[in-house]
């Protein structure tokens, strides 16, 4: 098997992942539109049919990007989009299959929005994005991504082994991720949480020794999880409010890609005492 072929294979398995799990297909996504720093490259949005999501992020004119979207195996029809900060599109896929390659050049440094419409699908689905310059070492780049996504599904197992029953967040983002520097922290977003019991989740790819992921609520520091030689960071929280992940590498080479998910904890585990702030090894 080629490698950009197991690297498809990785993603399609955490896009499916829920379905394993035994959870149905997720409900309607809200809101449509997210503002990301200019670290994120990756993300994960639940999504209906009919539905468009934009997402607004800082580019380089002049640097070629490569926009890869894929969505799960209830989509077969796809709308993909970038525009300029004006709103004209300098880019477009319209009617693209649920696995698409937009390939795009800014003519100038600004916040462009990237725009993504789910046409057709057999109910609400997901669909993940990851934005890379082509330049430097971007294949590289690919290769550790790849590389956090296989963390990320190590973690899912790690907690139904432990008799954990989690899933996606089924409204909004449920993933981000992109390059953080050791030494650096680095806010991925913020995301809008109701009701419930959830996991939130830092993992970084095998460059990882140790991190430490912060969880601001409400503009205040709520939570932490993570320590020296631990590659992983949980924390729970059950309070409702606007929440900003902070990741920071303790110990690293140089630099490393970092995915925050967030994880609702199946209402039948309830009752069941959620997991503290932690680090563990997946």
């Amino acid at each position: 098997m080629r490698r950009y072929e197991r690297r498809r294979v990785v993603l399609w398995g955490l896009l499916l992942v829920w379905s394993w799990l035994g959870y149905e297909p997720c409900p309607a996504a809200h809101p449509t539109r997210f503002a990301l720093n200019e670290n994120s490259c990756f993300w994960m949005v639940a999504i209906e049919p009919g539905q468009t999501v934009s997402f607004s992020r800082r580019l380089e004119g002049g640097t070629r990007y490569r926009l890869f979207v894929m969505s799960d195996s209830h989509t077969t029809e796809l709308d993909v989009a970038v525009a300029d900060p004006l709103g004209a599109v300098i880019a477009q896929s319209s009617d693209a299959p649920r696995e698409t390659l937009l390939r795009f050049t800014p003519p100038a440094t600004g916040t462009y929005t990237l725009r993504l419409t789910v046409k057709k699908a057999q109910g609400a689905t997901r669909c993940a994005v990851l934005l890379l310059p082509e330049q430097g070492d971007w294949k590289g780049a690919h290769f550790h991504w790849n590389d956090a996504l296989k963390q990320i599904q190590r973690l899912l197992t790690m907690l139904e082994e432990q008799g954990q029953r989690v899933a996606f967040v089924a409204e909004g983002v449920c993933m981000v991720g992109g390059f953080v520097s050791a030494g650096r922290a680095v806010e991925f977003g913020h995301w809008q949480v109701g009701s419930g019991t959830f996991i939130w989740a830092a993992v970084g790819d095998s460059r990882v020794r140790s991190l430490q992921l912060t969880l601001r609520r409400d503009e205040r520091d709520a939570v932490k999880g993570g320590g020296r030689g631990k590659p992983l960071a949980l924390c729970a929280a059950t309070t409702d409010g606007l929440y900003t992940p902070r990741v920071s590498l303790q110990d690293a080479d140089g630099e490393a890609f970092v995915i925050v998910a967030i994880l609702k904890v199946s209402e039948n585990e309830a009752n069941r005492p959620a997991p503290q702030c932690a680090a563990r090894n997946p």
